[in-house]
C-alpha cells in the first residue's frame, strides 16, 4: 500500500503523540468550550504531515482525496504538490479543487498550511465543515484578500474578507484558521510577520470534513501549490468520514422472456470503497435481498447491476456505500422503479442542455413531472450535461476528471435526483459532453469523454440504445460520436450517424412490431438559422435518406415521431417525405425540438421555414418536451407533445404552447409542405400545397 518512503496515518499520529496536551495561544480562544480540555485552550487529537522529510511519492498517501484526480498531486523534493492544469478561458468563476483529509472529520478545529505557490493568481487555503464532495467553508488567500466563502453546488458565496498582500511565488507562507464555539479566526503570517487576520462569528453546523483547497489562478496557466506541512487540531477527536451517494439512477426496464422484468441500477459514491446494492419488491423492504460489495475504488467510484423483478409490480432499490479507509457504511435511500406496462398510457420526458456554474436548481425536472400528473416511463436526457465544455461557464478544463467532476454535481441537482428516485432515465452525450469542440464530430470527440460517459450514465457502450413501453418503441442515437463533420454540400458523401448506427436503427424500425417509433436525438432535423449543425443543412443527404425511411415506416400505418435537443428552442416541425410519394402528401413526419432547461442562446428556424408549426415555436424561455400516449384501450387514442415550461408555476399551465395532439395512426395535417426538400435552404421546398 502506498509508495516507498510514505509515511503512514499511524505514523503520523504517532508523531502527533504530546501534542494535543499543549496550551493553545491565547488569540484562539473563543468562548465557551466543549470539554475540559477545550476550555483551557487545550485539543484533543492532532494530525501532523510533515512533508519536508518524505522521499518522492505519486500521491499524498492514502488519507488524502484529491476530487480532481489525473495526477494533480505528488511529492517532490519534500513538497506535496498540488498540480494544477492550465484552464479554459472559458471557465466559470471561482472553481474549487479540494483535496480531503479523510476519516479527520470534526466540529471544532484549528489548521495551520505551510506553503508556497508558483503563480501569484493562485488561491489557496483550507477547507472545513465539508460534506463530500462538493458542500464545505473554505478560508483561502486571493490577491490582496483573505477570503471566507462557502462552497456549493453550483459555487460560492463569499462570506467576509481581509486585507492582505498578495502572494509571491517561491516564499513561504503559514496560514492558520480556527473554527470553533461559532468564531472563526484565520491569521496569514510569513517569515514572522503577520500579513493579515480574519476574526468573524461563523456557525459551527457539527462534525465535516477538513482538507486543503485550490481555486482556480485567475491567470488560467499551469500552476503548483506546494505544501511542506499541514497539522490538523480537533478540539475533541476525529471521525470517520461518511461515504455518500453522488447519485443513482436506474434504466429503462425490459420484459424478459420468463415473463419477469430486467433493470439496470447503478450508484456512484463520494470516495473509494464498496458498493452494494438492496431491492425489494415492496416499500417495507421486509424481504430485501442484494448483492455483495464490489469494489469501488476508482473514480468516480461507480458501480452497477442489473435486477430480475417479477412483472406487475414496482422494484424497490438502494445503494450501501462501504468507505475503504475507514470501513464506515452508510446506506441511500430507496428508490423505486415501475414496471412495464402493455396497457396503460405512456409519458415519456425529454430535456437537455442544461449550465451549472452560478446556476439555481433546475424547476424542469419538478415542472414535468407535475405536469404529467401520473408517472413518467422514462426521461431521456438528450445531452449537454451541465456544460462541461462551452464558450461560457466551462468547467476550469477540458479533462477527464473536470468533465466527471462537472457530471456529478449536474445529476446532483435536487429536482434531478428526486425525479429519478421514481422514474428510470436514459442518457444521450452531445457536443459540449465529449470533449473541449463545440459541434463536436467523431475525429475531435475524446475517446476519455466516450469512456466516461460509459461508466456514469450511459445505457450501452454504443451511445446509442432503444427501449419499449407496450407497442411505443423509443431508439436514441448518437449524432457526434459517428458524425463526419457538416459539410455545406448537399451531395457530400458524409453521415452523422455512421453506418453501424444506420443499419441499426434500419432494421430496428423495419423489424419491430411496434406500432410507434419515438426517435430521440440530441441533434435535430430541422432547419437552423445561421447554423450547418442540423441534419437538414450539414448532411442534407442523410437528412433524406433518414426522413425517405420515416415515411416509408409511415406508409405501413405505423407513426414515427423525433423529439430533439441541442437548438435551443422549443417548436414543432412538419417534415415532408423527400421520395415525393403522392400517398404521403400531407402526412408528415413531426418532429419536436424541446430543448434546452436552461438555455443561453437561442437558435431558431431559417427564415421562411414552411416546415415550422408557428403556432408552437417559442425562443427565449428554457423548457423540455413531454409526450404522451394514449392507451391501447382508448377509443380514439392519441400522441400528445407538449412543451413544459422551466420557469416556476404558480395556478397556471405549464404548456408554452398549445399542445400538439396527434391521431395515434399518421394522418393527413392541412397546410403541412409536401414535395422533396431542394439541395438549398431557405428555398427547399419544391412544391406546396
Amino acid at each position: 500500500m502506498g509508495d516507498p518512503g510514505r509515511t503512514d496515518r499511524r505514523t503520523f499520529l504517532r508523531r502527533a503523540t504530546g501534542l494535543a496536551a499543549a496550551g493553545a495561544s491565547a488569540r484562539w480562544l473563543f468562548g465557551s468550550s466543549q470539554d475540559a480540555r477545550a476550555a483551557a485552550g487545550q485539543w484533543g487529537a492532532s494530525a501532523v504531515y510533515d512533508f519536508t522529510g518524505e522521499a518522492d511519492a505519486t500521491s499524498w498517501g492514502p488519507d488524502w482525496l484529491p476530487l480532481h484526480y489525473l495526477q494533480r498531486t505528488d511529492i517532490q523534493a519534500g513538497r506535496a504538490r498540488f498540480l494544477v492544469p492550465a484552464g479554459l478561458e472559458s471557465a466559470g468563476a471561482d472553481q474549487p479543487m479540494p483535496v480531503f483529509l479523510l476519516d479527520h472529520d470534526c466540529a471544532g478545529v484549528r489548521q495551520r498550511l505551510t506553503f508556497s505557490v508558483s503563480d501569484p493568481t493562485l488561491r489557496p487555503g483550507v477547507l472545513f465543515q465539508g460534506t463530500l464532495p462538493h458542500q464545505y467553508l473554505g478560508v483561502t488567500i486571493e490577491g490582496e484578500k483573505l477570503v471566507l466563502a462557502r462552497y456549493g453546488r453550483t459555487g460560492r458565496k463569499v462570506l467576509e474578507r481581509a486585507r492582505t498582500r498578495a502572494l509571491r511565488p517561491g516564499r513561504i507562507y503559514t496560514l492558520e484558521v480556527v473554527h470553533r464555539d461559532d468564531r472563526l479566526n484565520a491569521e496569514l503570517r510569513t517569515g514572522g510577520l503577520r500579513l493579515a487576520e480574519l476574526r468573524v462569528p461563523l456557525e459551527n453546523h457539527g462534525s465535516g470534513a477538513l482538507g486543503i483547497l485550490v481555486v482556480h489562478p485567475r491567470s488560467f496557466e499551469a500552476s503548483a501549490l506546494s505544501v511542506l506541512r499541514y497539522r490538523a487540531d480537533a478540539s475533541v477527536h476525529f471521525r470517520p468520514t461518511p461515504p455518500r451517494r453522488t447519485y443513482a439512477m436506474s434504466g429503462v426496464p425490459i420484459a424478459t422472456p420468463e415473463g419477469g422484468n430486467r433493470v439496470r441500477i447503478r450508484a456512484a459514491a463520494s470516495m473509494p470503497g464498496d458498493i452494494s446494492f438492496e431491492w425489494s419488491d415492496t416499500p417495507d423492504a421486509a424481504h430485501a435481498v442484494g448483492t455483495g460489495f464490489e469494489p469501488a475504488n476508482d473514480p468516480p467510484y461507480v458501480a452497477e447491476t442489473s435486477v430480475d423483478f417479477r412483472a406487475g409490480a414496482p422494484l424497490y432499490w438502494r445503494a450501501r456505500l462501504r468507505s475503504a479507509s475507514s470501513g464506515a457504511v452508510r446506506n441511500s435511500s430507496w428508490l423505486s422503479v415501475q414496471p412495464p406496462s402493455s396497457t396503460g398510457a405512456v409519458r415519456i420526458a425529454a430535456a437537455s442542455c442544461g449550465h451549472l456554474w452560478g446556476k439555481p436548481d433546475y424547476l424542469g425536472f419538478r415542472n414535468v413531472t407535475e405536469a404529467a400528473r401520473k408517472p413518467l416511463r422514462a426521461l431521456v436526457y438528450q445531452g449537454d450535461l451541465g456544460y462541461a465544455n462551452n464558450k461560457l461557464l466551462s468547467c476550469y478544463a477540458a479533462a477527464e476528471d473536470f468533465f466527471a467532476d462537472r457530471f456529478t454535481r449536474f445529476l446532483a441537482d435536487p429536482h434531478f435526483a428526486r425525479l429519478r428516485d421514481a422514474t428510470s432515465t436514459v442518457f444521450i452525450q452531445d457536443d459540449h459532453d465529449y470533449g473541449p469542440q463545440n459541434n463536436t464530430w467523431r475525429e475531435v470527440v475524446e475517446q476519455w469523454a466516450v469512456d466516461l460517459g460509459t461508466r456514469m450514465v450511459q445505457e450501452t457502450s454504443d451511445g446509442y440504445s432503444d427501449f419499449r413501453a407496450g407497442d411505443v418503441q423509443c431508439l436514441t442515437l448518437d449524432v457526434r460520436r459517428y458524425s463526419d463533420q457538416a459539410s455545406s454540400d448537399p451531395d457530400a458523401a458524409i453521415t452523422r450517424l455512421g453506418s453501424a448506427q444506420l443499419s441499426w436503427l434500419e432494421s430496428l424500425l423495419t423489424d419491430s412490431d411496434a406500432e410507434l417509433f419515438v426517435v430521440f436525438s440530441a441533434g435535430i432535423f430541422a432547419s437552423r438559422r445561421n447554423s450547418l449543425d442540423c441534419f437538414l443543412q450539414g448532411w442534407t443527404r442523410e437528412y433524406e435518406e433518414l426522413l425517405t425511411l420515416f415515411h416509408d415506416i409511415q406508409l405501413t400505418g405505423k407513426r414515427v415521431v423525433i423529439l430533439s435537443g441541442d437548438a435551443h428552442g422549443l417548436r414543432v416541425h412538419y417534415h415532408p417525405d423527400p421520395a415525393e410519394r403522392p400517398e404521403a402528401d400531407g402526412v408528415p413526419v413531426v418532429e419536436f425540438i424541446c430543448s434546452g432547461l436552461q438555455a443561453r442562446s437561442w437558435s431558431g428556424a431559417a427564415v421562411d421555414d414552411p416546415t415550422l408549426d408557428p403556432a408552437r415555436s417559442v425562443l427565449g424561455t428554457s423548457g423540455l418536451g413531454l409526450v404522451e400516449v394514449g392507451s391501447p384501450a382508448a377509443a380514439t387514442r392519441k400522441v400528445k407533445l407538449r412543451a413544459i415550461t422551466a420557469r416556476p408555476v404558480v395556478g397556471k399551465s405549464f404548456d408554452l404552447f398549445p399542445p400538439l395532439v396527434l391521431p395515434f395512426r399518421p394522418s393527413f395535417v392541412p397546410g403541412t409542405p409536401t414535395g422533396r426538400l431542394s439541395p438549398r435552404y431557405p428555398s427547399r421546398i419544391l412544391r406546396q400545397e
